[in-house]
């Protein structure tokens, strides 16, 4: 189900340290579905996704793009570090 957001994310940027460390996995990231959601990569890279689906290895949804706005990902969750959702 790709439900693209109707707004930009929220403008301020979370606190990794301030986010309390769940395991990824499926079940941890499904409560985040169409939710704002900040993600925090196993190489370096963060971002503000908007999760739509959820797989045994994989979080599909849109990514945020300040110069291009959303587009549609699939994740490895593997390659997730940490996240948190509004």
């Amino acid at each position: 189900m790709r439900v693209m957001p109707r707004s930009a994310p929220p403008s301020d940027i979370p606190q990794r340290s301030q986010v309390q460390q769940f395991r990824v996995d499926q079940y941890s990231i499904r409560h985040c579905l169409f939710r704002f959601t900040y993600v925090w990569m196993t190489n370096g890279h963060e971002f503000w996704m908007f999760p739509t689906n959820v797989s045994n290895t994989t979080v599909m949804g849109f990514r945020w793009n300040w110069r291009f706005g959303w587009s549609f990902t699939g994740i490895s969750l593997r390659n997730i570090a940490a996240f948190t959702c509004r």
